[in-house]
C-alpha cells in the first residue's frame, strides 16, 4: 500500500514554471537572508566600537553588546549571539581596531 503511494508521489512531475518559480523564490531567500546577516553584524560590531571607548568592565561591555543584539534580534540563541561576540571582539582586536581593558 504504501509503495504504491510512493510511486504515485515520485511518479508525479512537476511542471517546469513551478521548478524555475520556487528557484527563483530560494534565490531571493537567500539573498535576503545573506542581507540582514550582514546588515546584523555590521551592527554588532558598530556596538562594540561603541562600547570598546567606555571606561567600564569587559564584561559589562559585552552585557551591554549582548542585550543590543538580543533586542535586535531576539530569536537568536544565547550561544549563538555569544559566540558572535566573542569572534568579533577577537578579530577586531587581532587586527587592532579595538582595545579590550
Amino acid at each position: 500500500m504504501f509503495q504504491a503511494i510512493y510511486d504515485f508521489i515520485k511518479g508525479v512531475k512537476t511542471p517546469l514554471w513551478l521548478k524555475t518559480l520556487l528557484g527563483e523564490l530560494q534565490k531571493l531567500i537567500i539573498a535576503t537572508a545573506l542581507s540582514i546577516g550582514k546588515e546584523y553584524l555590521k551592527n554588532l560590531e558598530n556596538k562594540i566600537f561603541e562600547v570598546s571607548n567606555m571606561n567600564i568592565p569587559s564584561e559589562e561591555k559585552f552585557k551591554i553588546v549582548f542585550k543590543f543584539g538580543k533586542d535586535t534580534m531576539p530569536s537568536i540563541k544565547d550561544s549563538v549571539l555569544n559566540l558572535i561576540i566573542e569572534i568579533l571582539v577577537s578579530l577586531l582586536k587581532n587586527n587592532g581596531f579595538i582595545r579590550i581593558s
